[in-house]
């Protein structure tokens, strides 16, 4: 009372304000003070239900509320003492007749419900519950004519009912919702949301309801849109992957393969193998590898993906089947770059199986005839030269090298070309021919100014005079084979100076200098 009865004081005093200044104040003064003093009348009301709310008095604190929402004068205010009406109800725990105002509200005065949307609904998840949570959203959903919730905001009564089921175990009343949800929203709206409600129950190791919500999904009259045949299949897999459910893993997988787009298969399948890896399904997710290249090889780069991590895989047991699975990429029309990427990344594993590098060179070849990719064809170039070295079909590596390796320079050329007739000559029994073309491959190296060359088996750096003093080594050692001791000796003296220089250019790298010494050693040196 003594609020109200300041209140009077400070409206006489400022009706006495406006009276006697009319001739000086503007009109947009005098609006500005009648605002004011309508904002101070209002502030008494709430400020007395309030103080009669907290005094325990909440039905005279209604009173006062309902009288400033009927008075005219206050109409501007409307929405806000109908929000504290409401607020004043749930304090009291009548849900029910602050659910009963706001329905009524929505039917004739639906600003006033929009500014409390969501206070009931705040309520009873305070109150944990979700079953009273499920049949108000139910009801602002199924309210009849003329009281109809705003299209903005179904959504988010439809998510509602949703997470209640959910919540509730319901699987009649999940699937209640997941109908209204399809009926009321467009696919590219409802999606996300049901993917989020299936990653909330695998979440919670909800394997069985997850699986329940899916297959209501993809039984659904209006469940044909492909936003909701990509959830159900993605859906399913994430799900068995979850629960451990191996067996049906692989199945899911293709359904998968079957149904994605490229794109999205492939961010599909590097979530998923990351997963089964985790759980130390190595043998499954190579599997499943093999599944997708052979089952969608219209999905080029998801296949590619799964091609390569399928060689990855079986050479983690057994270096020796490179081969076979190459041949298969390509069997099975893999793209021929993805295939040549497995090769070239492999390729050095298997330097020391003369049978395998063969393998391998006809593979290359294979690859080489259908590659449209320049630079994958110059990179295979490279390493056919190396199979034919390896190999020792030294005519086709002199052949490959008078034909010119592509993007490979003159300087390049002119070192390969006298090595290989140094070795094709020992091949051959010819051994002072030879020796004479390992000297003008060393003349080559000199006139290249080559510094370093990297080995791709180790990663070491040899410097230029570590690579002529393994090549006067080995004239040593032709010499010594003819026999012809005194040139023999003064190759070895030669080939020493040359690795003395090659120590001293290695400096302090330590990794360096460990591989050297092991091959002065082997070299007995």
């Amino acid at each position: 009372m003594r609020a109200l009865m300041c209140m009077v004081s400070v409206l006489c005093v400022l009706a006495a304000g406006v009276s006697g200044c009319r001739s000086k104040a503007s009109k947009a003064e005098r609006q500005a003070l009648r605002e004011a003093a309508l904002r101070q009348e209002v502030e008494a009301q709430f400020a007395e239900a309030a103080e009669l709310q907290a005094g325990g008095q909440a039905g005279a604190a209604m009173e006062v509320l309902e009288k400033g929402f009927a008075n005219a004068k206050f109409k501007a205010y409307r929405p806000r003492f109908f929000a504290q009406k409401v607020d004043l109800l749930l304090a009291q725990d009548k849900a029910g007749e602050a659910g009963e105002l706001i329905v009524k509200a929505w039917a004739k005065e639906p600003r006033l419900a929009q500014v409390v949307f969501g206070r009931v609904r705040a309520y009873y998840q305070g109150k944990h519950d979700d079953a009273a949570l499920l049949a108000w959203g139910r009801r602002l959903l199924d309210m009849g004519k003329g009281e109809t919730l705003p299209k903005h905001l179904r959504p988010q009564v439809l998510e509602w009912l949703l997470a209640s089921a959910m919540a509730l175990d319901d699987t009649a009343a999940t699937a209640d919702a997941v109908d209204r949800l399809l009926a009321g929203l467009e696919p590219k709206v409802a999606a996300p949301r049901l993917q989020q409600a299936v990653n909330a129950l695998i979440g919670a190791s909800k394997f069985e309801q997850a699986a329940a919500l899916i297959a209501h999904l993809a039984s659904h009259r209006l469940g044909s849109a492909q936003e909701y045949k990509d959830l159900v299949v993605t859906a399913n897999l994430r799900n068995r992957v979850a629960a451990k459910d191996w067996p049906e893993v692989p199945g899911a997988f293709e359904a998968c393969a079957a149904q994605l787009a490229d794109d999205a298969l492939l961010g599909l399948l590097r979530q998923m193998f990351t997963a089964l890896r985790k759980s130390q399904q190595m043998a499954l997710v190579e599997d499943v590898c093999k599944r997708i290249f052979l089952s969608a090889p219209s999905k080029k780069v998801s296949a590619g993906y799964a091609a390569r991590s399928w060689v990855e895989l079986g050479m983690m047991a057994d270096k020796k089947v490179l081969p076979e699975r190459l041949t298969a990429l390509l069997d099975a029309d893999v793209l021929p770059r993805d295939v040549a990427d497995s090769f070239e990344r492999h390729f050095y594993q298997l330097v020391e199986d003369t049978e395998a590098i063969k393998k391998l060179y006809a593979i290359g070849e294979r690859i080489k005839a259908v590659c449209t990719d320049k630079e994958t064809v110059d990179l295979l170039e490279v390493k056919l030269l190396e199979g034919a070295f390896i190999t020792e079909n030294y005519d086709l590596a002199l052949e490959m090298l008078e034909r010119g390796i592509a993007d490979k320079p003159k300087a390049w050329h002119d070192m390969a070309i006298p090595k290989t007739k140094a070795h094709r000559a020992l091949a051959q029994g010819k051994p002072l021919e030879a020796i004479g073309f390992f000297r003008a491959f060393m003349a080559a190296v000199r006139a290249s100014g080559m510094e370093e060359e990297h080995d791709p088996t180790t990663g070491v750096a040899y410097s230029q005079e570590w690579l002529l003093g393994r090549n006067a080594h080995r004239i040593a050692g032709i010499y010594a084979s003819i026999p012809d001791p005194e040139n023999a000796a003064k190759a070895r003296e030669e080939a020493k100076a040359l690795f003395d220089q090659g120590f001293k250019k290695a400096g302090d790298d330590a990794e360096t200098l460990k591989v050297l010494q092991e091959e002065l050693k082997a070299l007995g040196l």
